[in-house]
């Protein structure tokens, strides 16, 4: 019983592991693409300053990545009638049967 308990401890760490890493690859992904981005749309306000229309670059297929968003802050969560609001300092330990 205790070898299947600590087998399943080890898949989560790996499991969290793993996702760790995709994370960080995924944030080091978005960050290149921001900067390309970023490259870019600098280019096409370079090619606008030196003359060209945006309707000949637009007919030329040369459209500039569109500006990023701005978000909104999100509003704080207010709890509804009847929710939890008291978190536990450790979950509830799972049914063994």
């Amino acid at each position: 019983m205790l070898a299947g308990r600590i087998a399943l401890v080890n898949t989560l760490g790996d499991a969290l592991d793993v996702h760790r890493k995709q994370d960080a690859a995924a944030t080091h992904a978005r960050d290149a693409e921001h900067q390309a981005a970023d490259a870019a749309r600098t280019a096409y306000a370079s090619a606008l300053a030196g003359g060209w229309t945006a309707k000949q670059l637009s007919d030329a297929g040369l459209r500039p990545p569109k500006a990023p968003r701005t978000r909104k802050p999100r509003p704080e969560h207010t709890p509804v009638r009847g929710e939890n609001t008291h978190s536990s300092a450790e979950p509830a330990a799972p049914a063994v049967g």
